[in-house]
């Protein structure tokens, strides 16, 4: 049975708790197809607070099984409680805005044109769908979907283009609405997340207001300048530094200053060593300056926390963070893979016996 949700999921219950996504393929996919799946993942963890990561079976009962499928580029939900979704990506899928809409359904988005509010923003040429596919332009009530109060978003990476299963191709199947301030839309052809998919992401999942995924191979980070007045009740900043395979986590807490409190039950800066907060804490503290934390897992999660207490200074925490280069012994046939991209400098060491040859391909 194939999910039917919109613009968000309204039960929250098909939502990824704390938005950790875990995966495992298990389909017969080629290098360079699992490292453009894996470069899409990064699209959405850079902007919003979503973590793809591999699944621990032990650990993860609820997954998404990535596979290849008869029904090609498809998203399914486990209605039958057994924790396994699907996601379908077959050969044909291989295109940027076909993997991030995909991995939109994953997330709990669905497509923007079966909204409540569709009919003033698209018209619907019924007579050229394909019957098959008629069901992929049934609006949902609002019992069934979460709009976010976000307004309707032609640029969506979860819209359908006007061709979508046409009957006659140089027919459209929908037509935008021209706007208020004739405004013309060129819908479905995106590549990349527009603002209102990274806004709605993180209403969705609650994400804090300030923190996010750093992806570099080596940068310093801050919170930001904000004023006293913007700081509340447990108000949050969460950073995410992931590492590929053979990659390590050096980070130093530059500048750090919060309100000292005992057992750090007011104001914290926690770190573990894992992708979310249930991972094993390394440190937790008001005061954690000039020290070295190296991790050996494939995440680092930081979260800074403050309560109702008044902050007066107004770089709260600082730091910077590298990854140490890669190392690694090979007594097998083996396919490497960085998903940081060609800039990050790695070194593999080959051992061979004197009974084969050894061979570099580049």
């Amino acid at each position: 049975m194939r999910s039917k949700r919109i613009a968000a999921n309204a039960n929250v219950n098909r939502l990824w708790d704390q938005g950790v996504i875990p995966y495992q393929f298990e389909g017969n996919f080629t290098g360079h197809e699992y490292l453009f799946i894996r470069k899409a993942m990064r699209v959405w963890e850079k902007s919003t607070c979503v973590k793809f990561v591999p699944r621990i079976q032990d650990l993860h009962p609820k997954y998404v099984a990535i596979d290849k499928l008869s029904c090609g580029c498809c998203y399914y939900i486990d209605y039958f409680g057994i924790g396994r979704h699907q996601l379908s990506l077959n050969n044909s899928c291989f295109h940027v805005r076909t993997v991030l809409h995909e991995l939109g359904h994953v997330i709990g988005l669905e497509h923007e044109h079966i909204r409540p509010d569709r009919d003033e923003n698209v018209k619907i040429i019924r007579d050229n769908i394909k019957p098959e596919f008629m069901n992929n332009f049934k609006k949902l009530s609002s019992d069934k979907i979460d709009t976010l109060n976000q307004p309707y978003d032609h640029e969506s990476i979860m819209h359908y283009p006007q061709k979508a299963f046409a009957i006659n191709k140089t027919m459209n199947t929908l037509v935008p609405i021209q706007g208020m301030d004739n405004q013309i839309f060129n819908i479905g052809f995106r590549k990349e997340l527009s603002k209102r998919d990274i806004i709605g992401t993180n209403l969705l999942y609650n994400c804090s207001v300030c923190g996010g995924t750093l992806l570099d191979p080596s940068r310093t980070f801050g919170s930001p300048n904000y004023s006293v007045d913007l700081f509340h009740r447990n108000y949050h900043c969460q950073w995410r530094i992931p590492a590929s395979s053979g990659e390590q986590v050096v980070l130093t807490i530059t500048s750090f200053d919060l309100t000292y409190s005992e057992n750090c039950n007011i104001d914290y800066l926690r770190i573990n060593y894992g992708y979310w907060d249930r991972s094993a804490a390394g440190e937790m503290g008001t005061g954690l300056p000039g020290v070295e934390h190296r991790n050996t897992e494939k995440l680092l999660y930081l979260c800074i926390h403050f309560s109702d207490g008044m902050v007066w200074q107004m770089v709260l925490l600082a730091g910077r963070f590298s990854f140490t280069e890669c190392h690694r012994c090979i007594w097998h046939r083996v396919l490497f893979i960085s998903v940081n991209g060609p800039t990050v400098k790695q070194f593999w060491y080959i051992a061979y016996t004197l009974a084969f040859a050894c061979a570099q391909n580049r």
